[in-house]
């Protein structure tokens, strides 16, 4: 965590919106059996969610700083899930999709899938 005050205020607003708004639709999608109609309204917060963060992204490889973080590290397990949990980003979404592309190629990020989380995605 980093020592300013600030900062760390913003870490914590953002945390507090990814438990809110990214983690608890795809615990509703993961664990819970859903009416399609339940499903498709998960998949489209969740879908909407994300990308209401792409500005974010923009011109970044990471969050906060010029190396990993814990931020990074709370949002990379969603983005890798979005495939599995049949939600799609739009071409609109680019700068989301080099953020995903440049942490999916690492080791660091391969290193820590299981061999269930790697099976998620077709291009793992």
């Amino acid at each position: 965590m980093p020592i300013e005050a600030n900062l760390k205020a913003k870490i914590r607003l953002f945390c507090y919106e990814l438990e809110t708004n990214w983690y608890q639709p795809v615990d509703q999608l993961q664990h819970a059996k859903l009416t399609p109609a339940k499903k498709k309204a998960a998949q489209k917060h969740l879908r909407e969610s994300v990308l209401l963060m792409s500005p974010m992204f923009k011109g970044r490889d990471y969050l906060i700083g010029s190396e990993i973080s814990l931020l990074d590290c709370c949002v990379l397990p969603i983005l890798w899930r979005l495939e599995s949990l049949e939600i799609d980003l739009p071409k609109a979404a680019a700068t989301i999709q080099h953020y995903m592309d440049f942490h999916f190629a690492k080791d660091y990020f391969k290193n820590s899938l299981s061999k269930q989380e790697a099976a998620l995605r077709s291009n793992a």
